[in-house]
């Protein structure tokens, strides 16, 4: 689905159960992940491990912050949100957050990537 200025584009209540679904489940994921990333600041490491931590958390930003996250994942969900209206069937309205990251209802090659 392209969207271009012609289109107007509508929020229903699935997309945005959508969109708040996955921020939930993101923000969960920090929430766990930032006390063992901390770590280090109140443990300490030697040079050589700042240099790995800092070297590794500068990859991650690109690779999974920009490339992942930014220019792939984002665009789908919000893409695959917009898709969600009264039409589609209940049970994608109800697992809207799971549609929108393609867990289902999703072509092979989009699958085989995730």
């Amino acid at each position: 689905m392209k969207m271009t200025s012609s289109q107007p584009v509508r929020a229903t209540a699935s997309s945005v159960w959508a969109i708040l679904g996955v921020v939930l489940l993101l923000l969960n994921g920090v929430r766990r992940c930032v006390p063992v990333a901390l770590q280090p600041f109140s443990q300490g490491l030697g040079p050589a491990g700042w240099c790995a931590y800092v070297l590794s958390g500068l990859f991650f930003i690109y690779a999974e912050g920009y490339r992942g996250f930014q220019q792939k994942f984002s665009p789908l969900v919000v893409r695959r949100a917009l898709l969600l209206d009264r039409q589609q069937p209940v049970l994608r309205q109800v697992l809207a957050p799971a549609y929108a990251m393609a867990f289902f209802h999703a072509n092979k090659k989009r699958k085989a990537v995730l």
